[in-house]
């Protein structure tokens, strides 16, 4: 009997078939040709075939449910079950592909393309932030705003689809800001450079859009050194000028005479806490502010162990002092006598802007050029070797700096890991001395007077003080010793 699509269309599990004349059940078969069968249920009709693979397995594979309507891909009619199975034969048989298989790797791509289609950049850079775990909330916040900020033209493009072209046109844009966003820029390029090598390795893009956009095309902004001065006259007048200055804004103030003893980065002075302090043995305890992976601005520094120490000298502990009887109360030691909350980063930059126009010397130095003076300073003038100095900055030896940088520490390979304290605090002693001593004892001389002591054999007061300071550093430095910090 001839099998019809309008036969076919009369088959129903419980009914007589008249293509086999037995009451159909759910699951039996009818056979139509070559292998190719109707598998009956309760509402449907399901063609499926069997063949046997280039072993001579014999397998069974699924082409799709009976339609009258069929379209060949969703549903098919009788005619399309039959082309659909002979192809398939066809391409086992000339080119040895096998249906089942094939089938498989068809929805293994669907599941895959799926997958592809939902890794958007917006769903993908809050796992990939989440998945780095930088340890540093402060940088990962930077990261996040910079997505949120300038990506929001690929935000819901899969990562896949996205181009070159797109990344350039971000960054290009950025760059019409103004030349401060340079370093936008160059940060954001990195990011998402690190992002789509992360989404290459996980098989979420083919490519990455970045390998093409070379670093040198949005470099990081040159930066100067910070403003500062080395020149004794210009210093000595600096310090006169802090001196002198009147703020109804005690911190600030204070801040500032101590801003050339400590030569500390501003945010580590800023943030000094009161309960961090041993007056009797005159040293604090802190956090760096460079750490790799830590940020001394996060809520939980304090449950991490100082990392850090500061020797202070006896001028420096009686300015500290002084500020006790203003801030005592307060948690931070530089916190606003208005609102009892620590200054903010431009309370003592505006307040040392003022005072240098004030007194005709203006861009002089900035806060953080203070670190600059005692750095040139301390080794050329007090003879103190370098390698204290750079220990009390807070330097370290970074072994993973790229070829061409400068190395901070002049220790290479990270061996010297004395923290040379009796050193420095003789150091800090002496050099609280030599600032002091500038503002008093130093006086600018002409080339002719100079001669003219040099004939006579005869000192200045200022060498004489420099040379009994350079011996007071040797003397303490061995005294200092026997102290435990």
């Amino acid at each position: 009997m001839k099998i019809t699509n309008q036969k076919i269309s009369r088959q129903r599990a419980g009914y007589r078939s008249e293509l086999t004349g037995k009451v159909l059940k759910v699951g039996d078969k009818i056979s139509i040709e070559g292998g190719l069968f109707l598998q009956i249920y309760n509402n449907k009709s399901v063609f499926r075939y069997k063949y046997r693979d280039s072993k001579g397995k014999q397998k069974q594979i699924t082409i799709g449910m009976f339609s009258l309507e069929g379209d060949g891909t969703n549903c098919f009619t009788l005619e399309q079950a039959m082309s659909t199975m002979l192809l398939a034969k066809n391409k086992l048989k000339n080119s040895g592909i096998d249906p089942k298989e094939e089938e498989e790797n068809k929805k293994n791509q669907e599941i895959i393309n799926a997958k592809l289609e939902a890794n958007t950049f917006g769903n993908y850079w809050p796992i990939w932030v989440e998945k780095k775990k930088f340890g540093n909330k402060a940088y990962n916040k930077k990261i996040i705003d910079r997505f949120k900020k300038y990506c929001s033209t690929i935000e819901d493009i899969p990562l896949y689809k996205i181009t070159e072209e797109k990344i350039r046109n971000i960054l290009e844009t950025i760059l019409t800001l103004g030349p401060t966003y340079k370093d936008v820029a160059h940060r954001l390029r990195g990011s998402l450079y690190d992002l789509f090598n992360e989404a290459y390795r996980e098989k979420l893009v083919t490519d990455n859009p970045l390998s093409r956009i070379f670093p040198d095309e949005y470099p990081a902004p040159q930066r100067g050194k910070f403003k500062h001065t080395t020149d004794l006259s210009m210093l000595k007048k600096i310090l006169l000028a802090i001196d002198t200055y009147d703020t109804k804004e005690p911190a600030v103030g204070i801040g500032l005479k101590l801003f050339p003893h400590l030569f500390l980065r501003h945010s580590e002075l800023r943030l000094l806490k009161w309960k961090d302090i041993d007056f009797d043995k005159r040293i604090w305890y802190l956090h760096k502010a460079k750490v790799k992976g830590q940020s001394i601005f996060e809520e939980n520094i304090d449950d991490r162990p100082n990392d850090f120490c500061i020797l202070l000298s006896d001028p420096v502990i009686k300015l500290i002092k002084q500020l006790y009887i203003f801030t005592g109360h307060c948690e931070y030691a530089f916190s606003s006598r208005a609102t009892n909350k620590v200054l903010s980063d431009a309370s003592m930059t505006k307040a040392l802007n003022n005072i240098l126009i004030a007194n005709g010397i203006p861009h002089a130095t900035v806060i953080h050029g203070f670190r600059n003076t005692a750095r040139s300073l301390i080794p050329a003038k007090l003879g103190i070797p370098t390698r204290v100095i750079e220990q009390q900055m807070s330097h370290s030896e970074d072994n993973n700096k790229k070829p061409g940088e400068r190395a901070i520490s002049s220790d290479k390979y990270g061996y010297d890991q004395y923290l040379y304290l009796s050193e420095r605090r003789a150091m800090m002693d002496v050099w609280s001395e030599f600032l002091n001593g500038l503002k008093t004892i130093y006086i600018e001389i002409t080339p002719e007077e100079a001669k003219r002591l040099t004939i006579m054999n005869a000192k200045t007061n200022w060498q004489i003080f420099l040379e009994e300071l350079q011996k007071k550093y040797v003397t303490l430095s061995r005294t200092y010793e026997q102290v435990k910090v």
